[in-house]
């Protein structure tokens, strides 16, 4: 064991005599870590990839992505059942019997619906507060929840709509900086309960003896916080830390790199998912603006050869905005003839295409990507700068190329970066047949139909080109080889979203 671990072991062994030791196994126990430390793991408070990986430990949504990308019941028995009429929506949810808080209470529909007050509560500003103020909720009786929408959505039956949250243990709010149970010692309702939070060194989480569900076989999950990747991958070489899930802040190239050393004693899952790496487009720019520019800049981009380089053929190259599992996905590119990069790029100004600082993969791709335009026929510069100056200038007064990476839901329906005023329409996008399209997948409650009107934007994305798609990046996780259970989805549901299932040893 490495010596700086000593304490931290020793803080978390079960106190025995030499004899009892000898005759009574060890807890289990499996140490994660992360670079991010979350101010928060209430359901209705965690906002980052990080925060949710620790939550799920704790706290049960209604549903779950599973690995499949499905969306399957987790605190509810099964999916609501849907009823629609002019201007509204109702559905109805069944809890599962049996369940419990951590410290012994039931968990009940009125839980849900304490939650709702909170996320609804324009003072509290939490994350899903948009969604919460659409819908009333209402408790028929301790397992029956009826939600009525104020028009249809489409997304009822996705995780994190509806926080479940211990009404008879909550905390009194305090104003906007409220964070609900943040790091508290609170009741649980997931298969572990936060035992302990060290800031800036572990939190641990002991398995949940009311857990409704099967109990975990490892008894004891600890997470350790580190300043950086640097850290956190020198404790995952050294054995100081076993696992790290999806939104841990190990990067590909770094997991990549790290692979041979630890092949035989980990498993590296690189898993398919909605994380697109792109060129934002400011459409405002005199040549940019016209769409035969935009498809020779994508045409002369050699995808294949991009994800080649910058992820060591862990991507998948992408040609349109929809990720290959998500249900807007059209298997086919659209062959359209446009004349040379070269020709449309006379007299033009060098482009500039700015990135952000801190990855060596983003910096790989912005110089292939200036190389490939520059042997086209249009010089480029590069310019890089911290994430929040890019934000910042994708805001005002954006370069006219920007190399962006965004995690797609799979149920997201892209409405935020492709319809005028949306959070992530940098480009100034704004297409009357897009929005229409995305009017109609917003406003069913059918997955064929909801998933044919994204095809559709697909199709009209994909001749448009309102920003350049160009590598779906793989999400990686470690794990040691004699954990089973370990299922990471890609998306943003966690690793730990079925932890209970997690075991170590064989088969």
């Amino acid at each position: 064991m490495p010596r700086r671990l000593a304490p931290l072991f020793a803080a978390l062994a079960v106190a025995c005599t030499p004899r009892q030791c000898t005759r009574e196994p060890a807890v289990s126990q499996l140490v994660l870590g992360t670079t991010e430390e979350p101010a928060s793991i209430d359901p209705a408070f965690a906002g980052s990839s990080a925060a949710h990986e620790l939550s799920r430990l704790a706290y049960l949504e209604l549903t779950e992505f599973d690995e499949d990308w499905n969306v399957v019941p987790r605190l509810a028995a099964a999916l609501p059942t849907v009823e629609t009429s002019t201007g509204a929506m109702i559905a109805r949810w069944r809890l599962r019997e049996g369940y419990a808080w951590s410290d012994g209470r039931p968990i009940t529909a009125e839980d849900a619906v304490f939650a709702r007050r909170i996320e609804a509560d324009p003072r509290f500003e939490a994350p899903n507060f948009e969604v919460a103020k659409r819908a009333e909720l209402h408790a028929e009786d301790a397992t029956h929840l009826t939600v009525t929408w104020d028009a249809t959505f489409a997304d009822y039956a996705a995780p994190k709509v509806h926080a479940v949250l211990p009404r008879h243990a909550y905390p009194e709010p305090e104003g906007a900086s409220f964070a609900g149970l943040g790091r508290s010692v609170a009741p649980a309702s997931g298969p572990y309960r936060l035992t302990k939070w060290v800031p800036g060194q572990h939190a641990i989480f002991e398995a949940n003896p009311e857990f409704g569900g099967a109990r975990p076989s490892i008894e004891r999950v600890v997470y350790r916080f580190f300043p950086s990747e640097d850290a956190l991958e020198a404790e995952l070489a050294s054995g100081g830390v076993d696992a790290v899930g999806e939104a841990s802040g190990l990067g590909l190239e770094r997991a990549q790199n790290l692979a041979p050393a630890l092949e035989a004693t980990h498993v590296f899952e690189y898993t398919d998912s909605g994380l697109l790496l792109h060129l934002s487009v400011d459409l405002a720019h005199p040549r940019l603006k016209d769409v035969e520019v935009r498809r020779a800049i994508s045409a002369a981009i050699d995808r294949r050869a991009l994800c080649d380089l910058v992820y060591g053929e862990r991507a998948t190259p992408a040609f349109g905005f929809f990720p290959p599992r998500h249900a807007g996905y059209v298997d086919a590119s659209i062959e359209i003839e446009v004349p040379p990069l070269a020709e449309l790029a006379k007299g033009a100004e060098p482009l500039r295409l700015e990135y952000m600082t801190g990855s060596q993969a983003s910096a790989r791709a912005a110089a292939y990507v200036a190389d490939a335009l520059g042997r086209a026929g249009w010089a480029v510069e590069l310019s890089a700068a911290p994430a929040a100056v890019v934000m910042k200038h994708l805001r005002g007064e954006a370069a006219p190329l920007t190399l962006l990476a965004f995690r797609m839901r799979p149920d997201w329906d892209g409405a935020s970066a492709l319809v005028a005023g949306g959070t992530r329409n940098f480009s100034g996008y704004a297409d009357q047949e897009v929005a229409g399209l995305l009017t109609k997948a917003q406003t069913t409650v059918d997955p064929s139909a909801w998933g044919r009107h994204l095809q559709a934007v697909e199709r009209r994305f994909r001749g448009d080109l309102p920003l350049i798609p160009l590598a779906y990046r793989p999400a990686v996780s470690v794990r040691p080889k004699d954990l089973r259970g370990w299922r990471p989805t890609g998306t943003t549901t966690p690793v730990t979203w079925n932890a209970e299932a997690w075991r170590r040893g064989g088969d």
